[in-house]
C-alpha cells in the first residue's frame, strides 16, 4: 500500500512538472508571437513614414475678383512609383476661415462623392496635381486662411491614420478687387452652351479683344489655356464661339465639366459655365 501511494505521488508531481513546462512553453510561444506582431507594425509604420518623406506637397490660394483658385500638388521625389489611395471620391478639402476663424467655405459641402475606391499613382519624379476654383466667392475686403489638404487613406495600400499633407495660406482680399468683381462680371455675358459627351459649342458676348479659357471637371484642368481672339471686341459688345473636342478618356466619371473664361491680362476669372453633368 505504501509503494502505490509513493509511486500514485510520483505519478503526481510528474504529471505537475510537465504541465507547467507546457504552460511555461504556451507563455514563451506567446511572448513571442507579439513581439513577431510589433516588429511587423513598427517596420509597417516606417515603411509608411518613409513613403510620406518621398511626397512633397505644394499649394497656393490665388484670389482674383470674385473667385478664389486653389492649386495643389504632391511631389514624389522617390525613383518608385507611390500610389495613392482613398476611400471615396472626394480626394481633397479646402477650408477657409476669415480673421475670426469663422468656416466661410467647405469645398465638399453640399457635394456628394462616389463611395468606390479611387486611386492615383504617382510615378517617380512625377506631379500630382490638383486645380480647384471657388466660383463666386464674394469675400469682403479682409484678411483669409486656406487650409488645403489631401485626404488619401493609404499609400501603396499602406494605411494612414493621420493625414499628413495639408497646406496652409494666408491671403488678402482688398477693396481693389473687390470693386474690380463688378466690372469683371460685365466683361462676359450671355454664355451658352450646346452639345454633349464631350462636343460642345459655347457662345456668348464680351467686350475684350481677347481673352483666355480653360476646361476642368472639379479635380484636374484638363485643357491647355487656350486664347481665343474676338473680331471687333473692345468696348463693345461683340460675340464670339468656342468649339469643344474632347477625347472619351478626358471626360469625368462623375461630376461637372466647366468651361472658365479669364481675363488674358491677369488670369482673373471673368465667367464660366457648366458644359455638362455626369
Amino acid at each position: 500500500m505504501k509503494k502505490f501511494l509513493i509511486c500514485l505521488l510520483s505519478s503526481g508531481l510528474l504529471a505537475l512538472t510537465a504541465c507547467d513546462g507546457s504552460n511555461d512553453e504556451n507563455t514563451a510561444n506567446g511572448e513571442e508571437d507579439v513581439k513577431e506582431e510589433q516588429n511587423e507594425t513598427e517596420a509597417e509604420v516606417s515603411q509608411v513614414e518613409e513613403m510620406i518623406k518621398q511626397l512633397e506637397m505644394t499649394a497656393e490660394a490665388k484670389p482674383s475678383n470674385s473667385s478664389v483658385k486653389f492649386e495643389m500638388a504632391l511631389m514624389n521625389t522617390s525613383d518608385t512609383p507611390l500610389t495613392l489611395g482613398f476611400s471615396s471620391g472626394q480626394k481633397y478639402e479646402i477650408i477657409v476661415t476669415d480673421a475670426s476663424g469663422e468656416e466661410v467655405y467647405k469645398f465638399s459641402e453640399g457635394k456628394f462623392f462616389t463611395q468606390a475606391l479611387q486611386y492615383e499613382e504617382i510615378k517617380g519624379g512625377e506631379r500630382y496635381e490638383i486645380s480647384e476654383t471657388w466660383k463666386d466667392a464674394g469675400l469682403e475686403p479682409g484678411k483669409y486662411e486656406a487650409s488645403m489638404t489631401l485626404v488619401p487613406s493609404n499609400i501603396n495600400e499602406k494605411p494612414l491614420d493621420a493625414q499628413p499633407f495639408n497646406v496652409k495660406q494666408s491671403f488678402t482680399i482688398d477693396d481693389g478687387e473687390q470693386n474690380a468683381s463688378a466690372d469683371a462680371e460685365e466683361m462676359v455675358r450671355n454664355l451658352e452652351v450646346e452639345g454633349e459627351n464631350g462636343t460642345y459649342t459655347v457662345t456668348g458676348e464680351t467686350r475684350k479683344d481677347a481673352f483666355i479659357y480653360n476646361i476642368e471637371d472639379g479635380h484636374h484642368v484638363i485643357t491647355e489655356d487656350t486664347r481665343v481672339q474676338v473680331e471687333g471686341g473692345g468696348s463693345e459688345w461683340s460675340p464670339f464661339t468656342i468649339d469643344v473636342n474632347l477625347k472619351q478618356d478626358q471626360l469625368p466619371s462623375y461630376g461637372s465639366l466647366t468651361l472658365t473664361v479669364f481675363s488674358g491680362d491677369d488670369m482673373s476669372a471673368l465667367n464660366y459655365i457648366t458644359l455638362e453633368q455626369f
